[in-house]
């Protein structure tokens, strides 16, 4: 059985539940179980950051090329 303190630690170094999961050896559904009983015992997990499809240097290239388009009109 798994430690809780490495799916703690794991969980908190995996970039989503899927990989921690994976990196666990364990199924998707295991690791949500283990995270509500360390849930309900008190135990409280950073929120995770909300995943951004486009970071600012994609944003940037993007409205380059769109003012290169205007321009180019």
């Amino acid at each position: 059985m798994i430690d809780y303190g490495e799916v703690v630690v794991t969980v908190l170094n995996s970039e989503s539940r899927e990989a921690a999961a994976k990196n666990l050896g364990i199924s998707k559904q295991a690791l949500s179980y283990r995270l509500t009983e360390l849930k309900k015992a008190g135990v409280k997990f950073p929120t995770p950051p909300k995943k951004r499809v486009l970071d600012d240097l994609m944003v940037a290239q993007l409205n380059s090329i769109i003012r290169k388009y205007k321009e180019s009109k």
